[in-house]
């Protein structure tokens, strides 16, 4: 049998196919390359190379059949004819094993340079990345530094407060909060979480029950993904295109105009120094006190725009559940603004433990409640703010024990509070913390303690958890502390790819409970090791939820009247 002969082929130091050298510009070509589709193609022409050569192998065991043949000792006595057929034959099958053999050659250096494209094109894309990366991050810097100058930060100060018009002026009053009207919206000044939660839509769970709400009362929800009136213009087309596109950047953004604006302003580096010095700004800008206390004042079912949750006298049982009902806490749903709730659960053996329920912002301006951009700022900051104050106020006023165990769930600003509250050691002494549950918050920049569970579930696109300059991969890792990231555009769900290109919708407590249910699905350990160890203190045998509310005071905490009558919910 004849032996194949090698096709001649460019290999990485030769030269190339005429088609090769081509190098095409303008017109409408590729958007992009999916490596790992180009990395898949590869295999299969593996396969198929394996298969040519399998199928050259069977030929020349023909060929060796037909050959024997036409040599063996009766070979003399065959016909002429026949003979000649045996030789026609045998060249026939040298032909398409020689074929084969060339295909699969071809096709082998063919997988080679899909492999090798495939490589530079993740090589080219990583080094694409960390440039723009680099690039946002200088730009965010220059803008940071121009900010931060004292006479622009007063006028950004005062702007802002001027935005308001609910400052407190001394004690705050019973009622319904009367700050500026929540907007969706990203956050404050590169730190605050803004109000965009507010429009997030409640998660159903097991056992779930929803409550009425009047109709058209505090905002509801007006279309089928749950998002109120305002959320077109980033929905799709122009708007929803920007959101996807600057989403990635975020946490570059925020980290280089935090450091800009904190070298130019003298302050502490980083991002947590730039919210302080805006913060500083807003509250020494000219208007009413702001004060550095709250009122507390327990809400009645009467309190509430239609009915109280349903769920008020049933433990959660799931952290689905749990991070569900924060939804239930927003104005939007019936609850009096900066609304909180503590519920005592009675578990199997009469055990008691117990869950805090933390909403996010509920306005952006100043308001004369703590729910508002002013309270993210100081949050991110790492100074004393007046939400935490009201969720200690809270805890303590329903009379949590020391030896209790206690979950705390928050979104958004809510998520900044529980964390904040968690990170202290004054607080961690004071409570036996059982788990700690965030969606949509930035937290990166607070140290949990050692021992406690803690689970924050992010979207790359609801640019929110990474105002503090840090994108959910580089949150703190520990045995004790997981972060579940999800990019929203690259899901195959619709209703994910629509809220990618929707803040409010990136940033729903929907959007996040179906994060939480896709990371329970996946089976991976590290999220079932921290669910494990919250969920046992979840499941009731009874329940009692006492909600609160609180507002901005001259300073302490003032108690307040209930908003209802006596008795408790």
């Amino acid at each position: 049998m004849s032996s194949s002969r090698m096709p001649v082929v460019a290999g990485p130091d030769m030269p190339r196919d005429p088609a090769d050298t081509l190098v095409v510009t303008g017109g409408t070509g590729v958007a992009s390359i999916d490596a790992a589709q180009v990395r898949v193609a590869a295999a299969r022409i593996a396969g198929a190379v394996g298969s040519l050569r399998r199928a050259a192998g069977l030929s020349g065991a023909a060929w060796a059949e037909v050959a024997g043949g036409a040599t063996a000792s009766g070979m003399a006595g065959l016909r002429a004819g026949v003979a000649a057929e045996r030789r026609v034959a045998c060249r026939t099958i040298e032909a398409v094993t020689s074929g084969l053999l060339e295909h699969a050659d071809a096709l082998d250096v063919l997988e080679w340079r899909l492999l090798r494209a495939a490589g530079l094109y993740e090589e080219a894309e990583g080094m694409i990345e960390r440039l723009v990366g680099g690039l946002v991050t200088a730009e965010g810097f220059v803008i940071g530094t121009a900010v931060g100058v004292a006479p622009v930060v007063r006028l950004l100060g005062g702007a802002y407060r001027a935005t308001g018009g609910a400052a407190t002026g001394g004690a705050a009053t019973g009622g319904a909060a009367t700050g500026g009207a929540a907007t969706g919206g990203a956050g404050t000044g590169g730190a605050g979480t803004g109000s965009a939660e507010q429009s997030g839509e409640q998660a159903g769970g097991a056992g779930r029950t929803s409550r009425g709400v009047p109709e058209g009362a505090h905002g509801e929800r007006t279309d089928e993904h749950g998002e109120g009136a305002g959320r077109g213009w980033t929905a799709g087309g122009f708007g929803g295109g920007v959101v996807r596109g600057i989403a990635p950047w975020t946490d570059e953004l925020a980290y280089g105009f935090g450091y800009g604006l904190a070298r130019s302003a003298g302050a502490r580096p980083g991002v947590p120094g730039a919210a302080g010095t805006l913060a500083d700004a807003v509250r020494d800008a000219p208007g009413g006190d702001l004060g550095h206390g709250i009122r507390l004042e327990r809400v009645k079912p009467e309190g509430f725009a239609g009915t109280p949750p349903a769920w008020r006298d049933r433990g959660a049982g799931t952290l689905d559940e749990a991070l569900s009902r924060v939804d239930d806490l927003y104005p939007r749903r019936g609850a009096p603004e900066a609304t909180i709730a503590v519920q005592r659960v009675a578990g199997p053996g009469d055990v008691t433990s117990w869950m805090v329920l933390v909403p996010g912002t509920q306005s952006v301006p100043p308001a004369d409640h703590p729910w508002d951009g002013l309270t993210d700022l100081e949050l991110v900051a790492g100074r004393p703010d007046q939400a935490t104050q009201a969720v200690e106020a809270a805890m303590s006023d329903a009379g949590i024990r020391p030896d209790e165990p206690v979950i705390l769930v928050g979104h958004s600003l809510g998520g900044i509070a529980v964390t904040a509250l968690a990170s202290r050691s004054t607080f961690a002494e004071r409570y036996r913390i059982g788990g700690v549950v965030t969606a949509g918050a930035p937290v990166a920049t607070f140290t949990t303690p050692p021992g406690v569970p803690v689970l924050h579930l992010e979207t790359a696109e609801e640019v929110v958890s990474s105002v503090d300059g840090r994108s959910s991969a580089e949150n703190p890792r520990a045995p004790d502390r997981v972060t579940v990231g999800r990019s929203l555009a690259e899901s195959s769900a619709e209703v994910d790819r629509a809220a990618a290109g929707d803040l409010s919708g990136a940033h729903s407590i929907r959007t996040h409970a179906r994060t939480l249910a896709l990371a329970r699905e996946s089976g991976d350990v590290r999220v079932s090791a921290v669910v494990g160890r919250i969920e046992p203190l979840l499941p009731a045998e009874r329940a009692e939820t006492t909600f609160y509310r609180s507002e901005r005071a001259t300073a302490g905490v003032s108690p307040g009247a209930s908003t209802g009558p006596e008795g408790s919910p």
